[in-house]
């Protein structure tokens, strides 16, 4: 009698897990948890559904940046050294929007009290909670002396801030959304000087005539800073 002996391995097992935390445009860490039999595995076939696939050689974790926010479908399938397939494993992802950042600066002068910023930050997914962290002094070379603010204001959505001193200010604001997505948006605005002059000279003022338009040419100014509103009052009521 002939007698030989062979080896039979089962199956390879795919299977991986992703970070907590996946958003639009920022990378997900993905981490291979497979297993093999009696022997290695030497390929890993990765497909995320949105038609970016990869055939790795290794197991070492990676992050996938997924470019739009929704529901996707990700697959992975392992090889093992004896050229055994793994059934393949499918796990859903619902990749989280970015927050939409946005807020309206305030205009101030110098001693006109406190700046008031607006947030109107929005949000694309379903309702979440927005989380604020704002930076008054964004600038490379900050203007000193510094704004006057307290650590709440830091954390408002509508903070207010005293300004000591008038020039080009950077405010910074990054909001979390309460899936952990995070988005800023940068501003740039003046502090304007405490005392505007209104300045403006009337065109054509020697043939003015009932039926034709009167037409001003404004000069205005401050300094420092830029005039944020006129206001014409033309003495007719």
């Amino acid at each position: 009698n002939i007698q030989d002996t062979i080896r039979v391995t089962r199956l390879p097992i795919a299977n991986f897990n992703f970070s907590q935390v996946h958003c639009e445009k920022n990378g997900t860490l993905f981490t291979d948890a497979s297993s093999a039999d009696l022997d290695k595995l030497v390929t890993w076939n990765w497909d995320f559904g949105n038609g970016v696939r990869y055939s790795l050689h290794n197991n070492n974790p990676f992050n996938q940046i997924f470019p739009n926010w929704g529901l996707d479908t990700v697959k992975l399938s392992v090889v093992s050294s004896l050229g055994c397939i793994s059934d393949t494993s499918i796990k859903l992802i619902h990749i989280n929007p970015l927050p939409i950042v946005g807020f309206i600066l305030p205009n101030v002068c110098l001693d006109g009290g406190m700046a008031v910023f607006r947030d109107t930050s929005s949000y694309k997914g379903s309702p979440t909670i927005f989380t604020y962290n704002w930076n008054f002094i964004a600038a490379s070379s900050p203007v000193t002396p510094l704004p006057s603010y307290t650590n709440t204001q830091l954390a408002s959505p509508n903070p207010s801030v005293l300004y000591n001193k008038e020039g080009a200010y950077i405010v910074k604001l990054k909001v979390t959304t309460s899936d952990g997505c995070i988005d800023s948006l940068s501003k740039s605005f003046t502090i304007n000087g405490s005392y505007p002059n209104a300045v403006f000279k009337v065109l054509k003022d020697t043939a003015l005539c009932s039926n034709q338009d009167v037409v001003i040419q404004d000069s205005s100014w401050v300094y420092p800073g830029k005039v944020g509103l006129m206001r014409v009052i033309w003495g007719d009521g």
